[in-house]
């Protein structure tokens, strides 16, 4: 089971994700609509995962991926866009998203990757 912080603006978006991620096992131990509620909820509840819409009202997801990966260099941010151009996909990557997940959302791919992403690393 994997802790998760949804950032997204939409409220329906991370009500759909949370239900989606509940069903498959997993916490959502807090949501965010904003940079600054992305980077509190980040340091309070520690999670496993953080998904991250791209595009937000009041921010881009690349200042929050910047600004998560600032506060913690381990965290796991999975992105999650309707934009599917590989080279902004590759520039996430590089700026240290864990991975890219377009929209509309595979449910099953979702929780595949949510379990990659989370596994124990291999001793």
């Amino acid at each position: 089971m994997a802790r998760i912080l949804i950032i997204d603006d939409d409220d329906l978006a991370r009500s759909i994700l949370e239900q989606a991620f509940v069903a498959g096992g997993h916490e959502v131990v807090a949501q965010a609509d904003s940079l600054t509620a992305a980077v509190k909820a980040y340091k309070k509840s520690t999670p496993d995962l953080v998904t991250l819409d791209l595009s937000l009202a009041d921010n881009d997801g690349r200042q929050i991926l910047a600004a998560l990966k600032s506060a913690d260099p381990k965290a796991k941010v999975l992105i999650i866009s309707g934009n599917s151009q590989q080279s902004i996909k590759d520039s996430l990557v590089a700026a240290g998203a864990a991975a890219y997940l377009e929209k509309p959302i595979d449910f099953d791919a979702l929780l595949a990757l949510t379990a990659r992403l989370c596994a124990p690393a291999a001793t």
